[in-house]
């Protein structure tokens, strides 16, 4: 009867062990689901964190570095609006970049 009483204890004692376990498990979970970057915050051309976007005159935004390689080594224009575009129509994008900084002040 002893021995039952112990057994008891010892499975409680263990399922409390793996209770905290699974628990670690989880947050570690959802603390690395939290660090993939959305697609949203990803440029169009290199699929890239958007650290200091710009803004086209047709509203799509990309990285600025891929705009500039794009319009060297390309034409001069947009991408995906395919419309004229010059590097100094090239405007920054406030509001993409405030996401992206809250982005990265939640997920370090």
């Amino acid at each position: 009867m002893d021995f039952e009483f112990q057994l008891e204890e010892l499975e409680g004692t263990a399922q409390g062990a793996k209770d905290k376990l699974n628990n670690l498990f989880a947050q570690v979970d959802d603390r690395r689901r939290r660090r993939e970057i959305p697609d949203y915050l990803c440029g169009t051309i290199s699929f890239e964190l958007l650290e200091d976007p710009v803004i086209t005159p047709s509203g799509i935004t990309y990285d600025p570095a891929d705009m500039r390689e794009h319009l060297q080594r390309v034409s001069h224009f947009d991408p995906v609006a395919r419309a004229p575009l010059k590097e100094d129509q090239l405007i920054p994008n406030l509001a993409m970049r405030e996401v992206v900084d809250i982005f990265l002040s939640e997920n370090p």
